[in-house]
């Protein structure tokens, strides 16, 4: 492989291409900076991001998601005494923002951005071993918190079992 490139290019050449390659990433990195420093882009809360900045944030945080989750045994979920723990910690801890049966998002939550997500629908794509994760560490710049008890996992799993449960708990309601 590397007698082929020598071949190919002098080394004079791959010193030209390699300084080249050099000034434009310090280029990118120069105006990047600058744009920042402008304070062109705008922060406000009322307003999203620019759909490819979504894009990338969104696929960056599921990545770092199922990367962080991926060594979280999960344990059977399937006890309905589990269920009932987790549907209480829910209501106290994560109604207010992703609502309820019987109880609305607030319009505090509403107007969040990015707005917290229909649990009864956007978590179907997450595992058992990914909801702990979301739940105990929460989600950085979205207003989902970790855990209040980082030591208390069972409280979590009791959260990730009414959460299984929550769609079929919703089609009845």
């Amino acid at each position: 492989g590397r007698r082929l490139i020598m071949r190919v290019f002098s080394r004079s050449s791959l010193m030209r291409i390699g300084r080249i390659l050099l000034f434009v990433l310090a280029a990118i990195a120069l105006g990047g900076f600058l744009f920042a420093w402008s304070g062109l882009y705008n922060v406000a809360a009322s307003r999203g991001h620019l759909a490819i900045t979504n894009a990338i944030l969104t696929f960056g945080m599921r990545n770092s998601v199922k990367t962080h989750a991926m060594g979280i045994e999960a344990p059977p979920l399937d006890n309905s005494d589990m269920s009932i723990l987790g549907a209480a910690h829910f209501q106290s801890g994560c109604a207010f923002c992703h609502g309820a049966a019987g109880m609305p998002v607030s319009p505090i939550a509403q107007s969040m951005l990015p707005s917290p997500p229909d649990l009864s629908k956007s978590m179907r794509e997450w595992n058992d071993r990914d909801l702990f994760w979301i739940v105990k560490n929460g989600i950085k710049y979205t207003g989902m918190p970790g855990w209040a008890a980082q030591q208390r996992d069972d409280e979590v799993w009791a959260v990730v079992a009414f959460l299984r449960r929550l769609p079929s708990l919703d089609a009845v309601a």
